[in-house]
């Protein structure tokens, strides 16, 4: 699929072979399959790992922003630990409905949104983007499962800036 190898183009030079490589999660002889996209369930499973890895990153950056961490933070994140620990609808829902949980989330992307905007400098804003385009692929093979094809328009309007 032609998104796969414009993926592999982006990200040409910027270390995300070297991260697969150091990772695992490919070997040097894969290599090329996977950032072309001929070898597509390597290719998925890189985008998948090195997407989720930098949003670990993004929100380990967002829990030390200036060094401080307030006494809500500390119970937020104990809330998400139990929440990620016992995923059912029931933590799901007590975790909604806790202001200060809906607080810190929206804290958070409000951070995602000053490094999308190169707040935090030019490579931050480079690399969140990687994620943003993993996200709208997997929205889209998932838009083409269902056969829901009002998302699959959004879906192919959102990824216009990956091919140009």
């Amino acid at each position: 699929m032609n998104y796969l190898n414009m993926f592999g183009h982006k990200m040409a030079g910027s270390g995300y072979s070297e991260i697969t490589i150091e990772a695992n999660l490919t070997t040097s002889g894969c290599l090329k399959g996977v950032l072309n996209g001929k070898s597509y369930n390597k290719s998925l499973w890189c985008l998948k790992v090195v997407s989720e890895a930098l949003e670990r990153l993004l929100l380990v950056a967002y829990t030390q922003r200036d060094n401080s961490t307030n006494d809500h933070d500390s119970a937020n994140a104990d809330v998400l630990d139990a929440l990620i620990k016992l995923l059912d609808e029931e933590n799901l829902m007590a975790a909604m409905d806790d202001p200060s949980i809906n607080q810190y989330l929206e804290e958070y992307m409000t951070f995602q949104d000053k490094v999308r905007n190169g707040e935090t400098g030019k490579t931050a804003q480079f690399w969140m983007s990687f994620p943003d385009h993993v996200r709208c692929v997997f929205m889209l093979l998932y838009a083409v499962k269902i056969n829901d094809f009002p998302l699959y328009h959004k879906c192919m309007g959102n990824m216009a800036n990956l091919f140009c």
